[in-house]
Order: structure tokens, then C-alpha cells, then sequence
């Protein structure tokens, strides 16, 4: 096996490092010597001065976990499954191109970001990718996940899944990849966030009943019963606490029965008891027959004695894979023990970690890091899985057979490769159902838009009171009918200019893992919406009309409605627009009032055509607001006589009509939103397929 050897600048055997600059070079209480064959001494004790010692009945309490999983240490009986994994991997390699310069005008620099990293992981098992901030492993877990963005980034090595090259489709099907962040609706409970995942993902043969009874079975595993009808919650909304919540989030990928279950930092954020509840239940799962593979910072000893395998990074290199529970001896091998009582994690993450403090430490540390690479490069050949044996030979011992809900994989062939596991319309009708739940269980927002539309609507019917009825001043009509309109679009933008980049990530997740098409959700979502924006349009229309006192007849009032509400709508698309191509809410806030102002400037109110200068005159036929006052002003003055005194003459009104100018409306609605859609589009997940 082919693996690239980086030797250490400027370090070379004899030399003397120093683990403080005392300016002048000088040998010091604190020198160390690089040995002949590379070797770099290292003092776990200094390293370890402020560590707990608190973890010194480890194996005792490793005794109890395995007893209350019902199996002996060393011996733990796996359940057998049909559709069982097994990844194999081999010199992975993954490097970034960076554009140097300013501007992206210098060479190209590459930056190797993983290199040739080596290992396996079989059914039953737990393996753990541990290392320092910045050392890959969620790179790697990416990988593994076949999860590397397309055309970022450069990659090289062999993936293989039960022996086979991975097909991404079937690995799709099998594997179940739980982010780091809990990403979920804060007013959906556990059970309806499982549910949803559910109905989504199983396959559309599976009965409801059946999937509600596998949403059931989850709950249990995961230890969720006495939560599973609370809200999920966040910092403002009261809900679940920290564990559960992220038992919720891998409960959202359980619920497909997965082979394989992918965790990147499943612990983070967990306080020590929590975190090793959530560990606890991972390895439940394995020994239910699950491939489990988890990155983790820095676990407590308990949780470090969970896993059944251990693969350790360091800088984008292997620093040891191997049993778990063989690493300190390796180490120690090495001329590296481990002290008694030491947590076996710390101690690891210690000794390839890269400080950074002074100059001479990070020589040190390099040049240790370099002669741990290169020692564990020579020895990787000899424990490396072949790749042709998947299993290794594994027989699980008193194996009882446990058959997956889902199709089973990697049999090769294009059977079965519907890409998502329920049709279009239903999709559609579950999506809508959680976005109408969603804004119906938006309380504060919907209080604090009624009070709004309650406050503005009778404000300006009280200062423009009576106005069409007993005065003639046709411009303050055209004024009250224009901040109608203004009042109308304002009040909606802030209703949806973050729906996009708040639920992006969510989003992001349900789309990666294929539960629905974009254009279920976008009209699901847009749907759900519809019915709060007619309420408050309606509401609002209904107070002004007839207080200011506008035409009194039936069939304008009725236009005025429909005018009302449809420009709310084309504002609400406009606005959607901006939240589905701003990749963050900072971004939709600072984008969306640039391309209401306009429309409003170009409204036919403050400026009329005539002054527009002619370059700019365009602008007023992509305005929404323009299309909108015409249509209101003449469904207000069409009955008047004509001419030079009409306010439809004097405010310049085109001569569409309102017909004409509500179908332009229409055309202006439909084109923001599919442009919004095809922002959506555009921003979903792309993956590179060469592994």
C-alpha cells in the first residue's frame, strides 16, 4: 500500500528542541532531543497537570454497561441483520485548491486536508474518529458518508461497502448521517418530528399504521417516552432538554432502520452524564447489528471504553486505527505510556495535538506528530482489512436474525431505485400539514401581526375618516389608497423575510436524505402561508375601506379585496425571492427592503413617468406597487367623468384597466416566485460522486 512519507522541516536526529524561547538557543531544563530514529520524547504528566482523575473505576462501570446491555465484555452477543454494512476504506485522500493573491488573481496553492487514511468498521461494531480541532475528522466522516461537496475539493483513495464498490444510491438507502447541529422546528413535538421523518422516508407499501408503530419502537429505543408529546423547543421556545434533543435528532434518521448510522459529534454540547446516555444508546444499537461510527472531541473514559474500534487523527494524518483498547499499548510501544488512572482519550488527543503556543513547542509537537505518522504507516499494512473480505470473518456470536423494514441492499442492479420513498402529492399534503401547523403554533407573530393590522387600519381610517364621502380632495384618496398599499407589502415582508434562511439548514438535511422534491416543499410551504396573509389583507381591507369612505358599491368593494390581497401575495413572492437566494437571514433583512423601496419609488404616487429619467423608466414595469395603485385608483375614480381634472389623468394611470393591471400583477407574482423556487433549486445539496 502506497503512502506518502512528509518528513519534518529542519528536524533532524540529534537535534535539540526546546519547549520555551529563551532567546538565545541555549540547552535548558525544558530541551528535548530528537532520538535517531525520529522519536520526540513527550511528558504526559505536564500535559495532564489539570486533568480529573475522577474516572479511576472505569472498568467497573464498562462491567455494568455491558451487563445492562445483556452481554459480557469481550463476548457481547450481536444480533444478526439482513441488510447488514461494512465499509472498507483505503489510502483517502482529500485536498483543496485555494486561489492565492488578492482577488483569487495569485497561483494556486493545494491544500492536502486528508492523507491517505486507512480502515474498517463491520456490523456491530463502534468505531470512533478521535483528534484534535481541525484534523479532519469531520472530513473524513464526510467521506465516508459520501458527503464531500462537488468541485471544492479534490479526492482520491478506495470506498468500498460489503465488499463492493459504493453505489450511492443503495449506500443511501442503508446509511443515516446525523449532523452535528440539532436542526428542528422548534413547535413540532418529538413525536410529530419522528412521525413526519417516518411517513416521509418509509416506503410508500408500508402501511401508516405500521410506520406509526416503527415511530413507536424508536421512541422506546431511544429512551424518548416520557418527551415524545413535548415540544422540541429552543432558547425562546420552552422544550426538551439537551440529550433529548439529541436523541431526537438521531431518532429523525432512525426511523428508516438504517444499517449504518454516521455522528458527527453526537456529544457535543452534553454535559458528562448526558453525553453518555446518548453513547450508551448508540451502542445499543450496534450490538442490535448497526455499523455505528462516530467523530468525538474528547470523551470522558467511560464512553472512550464503548467503542469497540479507534481511528486517530492528527493534521489530516492516521495517527493509530486499531482496537480501541490496544491504543495504549500501542502508544506505549512507542516509548509513550500512558500514566495510571489517565483517561486513555485524553492522553491520546494530548500527544497528536499540534500546540501552537511558541514556535519551538510547535516544532516539537510537529516532529512528534511526523515520527507517530510515519511509524504507524509502516505497521497499517499489517492490520489493514482486506477489501475483498468485508466481514473479516465475523460470526456474531448465538446470532438472532433481524430483518430491516427496508429493501434489502448492495445486491446489485437497478431494482428498485425510486429515489424518493412517497409520490409528489404526498409529500405535498405532509409538507403543507407541518407549515400550516407551524403558522398556526407561531402565537407571538400571529398576536403581534393582528395587533398590527388592528392598530394601522384603525389609525388611518380615523385620520382620513369619511374623506371619500365628504371631501373632494382626490389626492388625499390617491394618498390613503397608495400608504394602503405600502402599509400591505411592509407588513408582509416581515412576516416571511427569514422563513427560507432560518429553515435552510433543516431543509438542507430532509433534501440530502431525499425525503421530497423542492417543489413539494416550496408550494407546500407557500400554501401554508396563504391563508394568514388573506386573513390579515382581508381584515385590513375591510376596516379602511369603509371607514375612509371609498366608493360605496359592492362590486368595487369586492376588487378592492381582491386587489389588496393580491398585492400583499406579490409582495410576500417578492420577498420570498430575496429569503431563497440569501444564503443567511442578514442577508434576505439587508436585501428585501432594496427591492420593496423600489417598486414603491417606482409606484406611480411620488414620481410620475414623465419625470422618470427615460434610462430608468423600465423599472416602473417590474413594479409590483405600479401595477397595484393603477388597479386601485381606477377601480376608485372609473366612474368619474374624464378628463383633465380626473385624478386617473392627473396621477398619470396607465390604461390597462383593472383587468389588465391585475393580470400584470399575476404575471409579476408568478415570475417571483419561480424565481424563488429556482433559488431553491440552485442552492441544494451537491455532492461529489467519485468515491
Amino acid at each position: 500500500m502506497h503512502r506518502e512519507n512528509h518528513k519534518t522541516e529542519d528536524v533532524e536526529a540529534g537535534d535539540r528542541v526546546y519547549s520555551e524561547d529563551d532567546g538565545r538557543g541555549e540547552p535548558g531544563r525544558s530541551e528535548v532531543e530528537i532520538g535517531p530514529d525520529g522519536y520526540v520524547p513527550f511528558d504526559p504528566v505536564l500535559s495532564f497537570q489539570d486533568n480529573d482523575l475522577d474516572d479511576v473505576g472505569a472498568d467497573a462501570e464498562r462491567a455494568s454497561f455491558y451487563k445492562a446491555l445483556g452481554a459480557r465484555e469481550g463476548s457481547h452477543t450481536v444480533t444478526e441483520r439482513s441488510s447488514a454494512v461494512s465499509l472498507n476504506w483505503e489510502d483517502l485522500c482529500l485536498a483543496v485548491k485555494l486561489e492565492g493573491g488578492m482577488c483569487g488573481r495569485g497561483p494556486t496553492v493545494t491544500k492536502r486536508i486528508l492523507t491517505n487514511i486507512s480502515g474498517y468498521v463491520r456490523p456491530g461494531q463502534m468505531l470512533a474518529i478521535m483528534g484534535s480541532s481541525g484534523a479532519g475528522k469531520s472530513t473524513l466522516l464526510n467521506m465516508l458518508a459520501g458527503r464531500v461537496p462537488a468541485g471544492q475539493y479534490e479526492t482520491s483513495g478506495e470506498l468500498r461497502v460489503n465488499g463492493k464498490p459504493r453505489d450511492s444510491f443503495t449506500f443511501q438507502k442503508s446509511a443515516a448521517y446525523v449532523e452535528q447541529e440539532d436542526r428542528m422546528f422548534a413547535e413540532l413535538t418529538v413525536r410529530e418530528q419522528l412521525e413526519f421523518s417516518a411517513r416521509l422516508r418509509l416506503p410508500r407499501s408500508m402501511p401508516l399504521e405500521k410506520k406509526r408503530n416503527r415511530v413507536e419502537q424508536v421512541v422506546r429505543e431511544l429512551g424518548l417516552s416520557k418527551c415524545v408529546d413535548t415540544m422540541v423547543g429552543n432558547a425562546v421556545v420552552r422544550g426538551v432538554s439537551g440529550g433529548e434533543r439529541k436523541r431526537v435528532n438521531i431518532g429523525i434518521e432512525l426511523v428508516t432502520d438504517p444499517s449504518l448510522i454516521l455522528l458527527d459529534e453526537p456529544t457535543s454540547g452534553l454535559d458528562a452524564f448526558q453525553a453518555q446516555a446518548v453513547m450508551l444508546t448508540m451502542l445499543r444499537l450496534a450490538r442490535n447489528g448497526r455499523t455505528v461510527v462516530a467523530t468525538i472531541h474528547q470523551p470522558r473514559s467511560q464512553i472512550f471504553q464503548m467503542f469497540d474500534y479507534l481511528l486517530l487523527l492528527s493534521e489530516g494524518q492516521e495517527m493509530y486505527f486499531g482496537p480501541a483498547k490496544e491504543m495504549v499499548p500501542y502508544f506505549a510501544a512507542l516509548r509513550y505510556p500512558c500514566p495510571e488512572y489517565f483517561n486513555p482519550a485524553d492522553f491520546a488527543i494530548d500527544l497528536v495535538s499540534l500546540d501552537m503556543r511558541t514556535k519551538s513547542l510547535e516544532k516539537q509537537t510537529r516532529a512528534r506528530i511526523q515520527f507517530l505518522a510515519d511509524r504507524f504507516g509502516e505497521r497499517m499494512q499489517t492490520i489493514r482489512q482486506p477489501l475483498d473480505d468485508p466481514l473479516g470473518g465475523i460470526e456474531p456470536a448465538k446470532p438472532e436474525k433481524r430483518r430491516s423494514i427496508l429493501p434489502m441492499p448492495f445486491k446489485g442492479g437497478n431494482q428498485n431505485r425510486r429515489t424518493y420513498a412517497t409520490r409528489w402529492p404526498m409529500q405535498f399534503a405532509l409538507l403543507f400539514a407541518r407549515a400550516f401547523k407551524l403558522v398556526t403554533r407561531e402565537r407571538f407573530s400571529n398576536i403581534a401581526r393582528l395587533a398590527q393590522t388592528l392598530i394601522f387600519s384603525v389609525l388611518l381610517g380615523l385620520i382620513w375618516l369619511n374623506t371619500g364621502r365628504n371631501s373632494g380632495d382626490t389626492h388625499a384618496i390617491a394618498g390613503v389608497l397608495f400608504f394602503l398599499l405600502i402599509n400591505q407589502s411592509f407588513g408582509t415582508v416581515f412576516g416571511v423575510v427569514f422563513l427560507f434562511p432560518l429553515e435552510r439548514g433543516i431543509v438542507l438535511r430532509e433534501r440530502t436524505s431525499k425525503a421530497y422534491r423542492v417543489s413539494a416543499y416550496f408550494l407546500g410551504k407557500s400554501s401554508a402561508e396563504f391563508p394568514r396573509l388573506v386573513v390579515f389583507a382581508l381584515l385590513f381591507s375591510v376596516i379602511t375601506y369603509w371607514m375612509v369612505g371609498l366608493y360605496a358599491n359592492a362590486g368595487a368593494f369586492f376588487l378592492f379585496v381582491v386587489i389588496v390581497v393580491l398585492t400583499a401575495h406579490t409582495a410576500e413572492s417578492l420577498t420570498l425571492m430575496a429569503s431563497a437566494g440569501a444564503k443567511s437571514p442578514q442577508a434576505a433583512a439587508a436585501f428585501t427592503p432594496i427591492l420593496i423601496v423600489t417598486s414603491l419609488l417606482f409606484g406611480g404616487f411620488f414620481i410620475g413617468p414623465n419625470v422618470i429619467p427615460v434610462w430608468l423608466s423600465w423599472l416602473r414595469y417590474v413594479s409590483f406597487i405600479y401595477y397595484a395603485f393603477a388597479a386601485v385608483m381606477t377601480n376608485e375614480f372609473n366612474h368619474l367623468p374624464s378628463g383633465p381634472n380626473n385624478p386617473l389623468q392627473i396621477y398619470s394611470i396607465n390604461s390597462f384597466g383593472i383587468g389588465g393591471n391585475i393580470g400584470f400583477l399575476i404575471m409579476l407574482d408568478v415570475a417571483f416566485r419561480f424565481i424563488a423556487y429556482a433559488f431553491l433549486l440552485r442552492n441544494g445539496p451537491r455532492f461529489a460522486k467519485n468515491l
